[in-house]
């Protein structure tokens, strides 16, 4: 028909007066709302398809857990002297979040034979569950020392291990620290073992037998990364500076240190080329490093003492701040190269002031960063005098 335009999809005349083909525009709007529409059920039916399925397992194992039970229930009615069905029922109602039936069963178990080591193991575990912490050193000691049907040394390990965890845990740390003692003397050459049983002398707050023992584990495996990083952190909290920075450097180029690692090691250098106290210095480094020491300390305290007058507190006779700043007028005289020359002692008196600024404005104005931050840990290394 004259007037009447091909549509250039499906090559139907579109009639004059319309702009869109009819022929086209129908179906496509329809197959949009059907796809859309088959997409949502889709995605719904998956929904509930996948929590039919989660509670199907999850009654599966339940009802698994049930049938052990009473599997085991009726094995043990037909032979109660069974030690074996006993200490299974009771590892299944364990499992089944029955500990005081499990206690029961347990402790008839351990009255018949108090050494067994899996029994105590297990007692061990409930008491720990329950809070009672002397029971479950007892228990566990017992598991330790006691009788294991198969491979006793790996038990034993094994037995240890969980009681140190344990302690740590309710912040036991000295008897804690005890037991990882005892424990890092049976260790086998597992370098991921040692690494574990460092990390936990950290936490138990011996940064010393922790550093050793990550040592430990590198020698057993040079590639082992967090025993690479333990041994610099460690050598920081210990405030040995030159092993911190070597292995944290090391830590770095291995891609092994986090971004506190990278923080520490820059404080670290920063306290190997501030400390005028370091060994091996000549006269003049160690003046200039305290006359250095000395400048940022004033400035920090200026800064703090700005801080405070921009956030006033209750006024006090007088505080450990306006103390300081008259003790860094009385010294600003002396306070120069040719003077520390001729009197080498005047180098302790100012290192003293530096430190109680540091120590002071730590408290005072929160914890400070960069160079100051590496004197107040230079200050805690060498044990400063109070202002």
């Amino acid at each position: 028909m004259q007037g009447d335009q091909l549509c250039p999809q499906c090559g139907q005349l579109i009639p004059i007066g319309q702009r869109d083909c009819p022929y086209c525009t129908k179906p496509q709007g329809r197959w949009t709302v059907e796809r859309e529409t088959l997409l949502l059920a889709s995605i719904v039916a998956l929904v509930i398809l996948f929590g039919i399925t989660g509670v199907a397992s999850n009654l599966y194992h339940t009802e698994r857990k049930g049938l052990a039970l009473e599997d085991f229930r009726t094995a043990l009615s037909y032979s109660p002297d069974n030690a074996l069905y006993r200490l299974r029922l009771a590892q299944s109602l364990v499992a089944a979040n029955r500990p005081d039936e499990a206690r029961s069963h347990l402790l008839t178990l351990w009255r018949d034979e108090p050494g067994n080591s899996t029994v105590n193991l297990e007692l061990a575990r409930l008491a720990a569950g329950r809070g009672d912490t002397a029971d479950a050193i007892r228990y566990f000691h017992n598991a330790i020392y006691g009788v294991w049907q198969t491979d006793p040394v790996k038990h034993r390990l094994q037995a240890r291990l969980e009681l140190s965890e344990y302690l740590l845990k309710k912040n036991e740390k000295g008897q804690a620290e005890s037991e990882l003692i005892a424990l890092a003397d049976t260790l086998p050459p597992d370098a991921k073992l040692y690494t574990r049983v460092a990390g936990m002398f950290r936490e138990a707050g011996d940064p010393n037998r922790a550093l050793s023992t990550y040592k430990q584990a590198l020698e057993i495996d040079r590639h082992e990364q967090a025993a690479l990083v333990g041994v610099g952190e460690s050598a920081f909290e210990m405030a040995d500076y030159r092993i911190a920075v070597e292995y944290l450097e090391r830590a770095v180029r291995t891609g092994a240190a986090s971004e506190t690692d990278k923080a520490e090691l820059s404080t670290a250098r920063l306290a190997l080329n501030m400390d005028p106290m370091a060994l091996r210095l000549s006269r003049a480094e160690a003046d200039h490093r305290t006359l250095n020491a000395y400048a940022f300390a004033v400035t920090r305290l200026n800064d703090c003492l700005t801080s405070r007058a921009l956030n006033p507190q209750p006024a006090q006779p007088q505080n450990d701040l306006q103390q300081l700043t008259q003790q860094a007028d009385k010294l600003k005289s002396q306070a120069k190269a040719n003077i520390l020359r001729r009197n080498p002692d005047l180098r302790v008196i100012l290192m003293d002031f530096v430190s109680s600024v540091e120590e002071t404005t730590a408290k005072e104005c929160g914890t400070p960063s960069g160079p100051d931050l590496a004197l107040l840990l230079i200050a805690k290394k060498h044990g400063a005098s109070e202002p």
